[in-house]
């Protein structure tokens, strides 16, 4: 998880980074055609995208049409299809209908309301909140703060975010600490660093190298713990489905409820 947060923190970052330089460069219109083509890449993207189980369930059923073919050439001397081939696609695909309609009902009916009853998911859930309020915060008011205490532009505003997406790409490190010492542990110091990293940049108050440097430098170290939240944090998402499998096995069907939990996790973002 800590290399999954590298491009899951990083992204958020650095999209001020990019605005900000895109913007001085060009000016708004580039702006936004960067976050339309951004988007259409990730549609496409999305489209490509095969889950593991259909293709296993593609590959099986052109496996045992090839098979069947190759059992029938012989006898017919033309590729007939068989009956026997016509009842196995019929079976599968009834069973695929059958799994899907299951799958639904569990999702629906028992997958999220499990979830939010869970107070070990309700916790990191108000871990990411917190997360993503810092970092709104940022995007709000730091280009603001910045422009009136150093006179920065938006490029100088967008370079000044660096030092909050340098931190991520340790995120594997960090990850290596929780496998270590526990990921309560991580995410409690960062906690401690990141409330006392933020009353710090009160003090930065004059257009002086000085002040400059304590200014990111304090950035710099936001962004260290906000690492050493969400890696943990990310982790334990997982950690709190398996501990509800593992009360009552099955409850979530056979593909677990993984992606659910991420999903409510991640409506901190709205």
């Amino acid at each position: 998880m800590g290399y999954v947060n590298v491009a899951f923190s990083a992204g958020t970052v650095t999209g001020p980074f990019i605005g900000g330089v895109v913007y001085s460069m060009a000016g708004y219109d580039a702006v936004m055609g960067v976050a339309v083509g951004l988007l259409g890449l990730d549609i496409i993207l999305r489209l490509l995208i095969v889950e593991k189980r259909a293709l296993h369930h593609i590959m099986d059923s052109s496996a045992d049409d090839e098979a069947i073919e190759d059992v029938m050439r012989p006898l017919l001397g033309t590729p007939t299809p068989s009956t026997y081939n016509i009842n196995t696609q019929t079976s599968y695909f009834s069973e695929l209908r059958a799994t899907q309609e299951t799958e639904a009902d569990i999702e629906n009916e028992v997958a999220y309301k499990t979830l939010m009853h869970s107070r070990h998911l309700v916790v990191l859930l108000g871990c990411a909140i917190v997360q993503a309020t810092m970092m709104s915060s940022f995007e709000v008011t730091l280009p603001l703060h910045l422009r009136d205490i150093f006179n920065y532009d938006p490029k100088g505003t967008g370079l000044a975010f660096i030092p909050l997406v340098l931190p991520t790409f340790f995120s594997p490190v960090i990850g290596y600490v929780c496998n270590r010492v526990g990921n309560r542990t991580v995410a409690f110091f960062g906690y401690i660093l990141c409330g006392l990293t933020l009353i710090l940049l009160r003090f930065p108050t004059h257009k002086d190298t000085l002040d400059q440097i304590g200014m990111f430098g304090d950035l710099l170290l936001i962004g260290t713990a906000m690492c050493m939240i969400m890696t943990p944090v990310l982790t334990e998402i997982f950690v709190a489905v398996e501990d509800l499998e593992e009360e009552k096995p099955g409850r979530f069907g056979p593909y677990g409820a993984y992606a659910q939990a991420v999903s409510i996790t991640l409506l901190r973002t709205a």
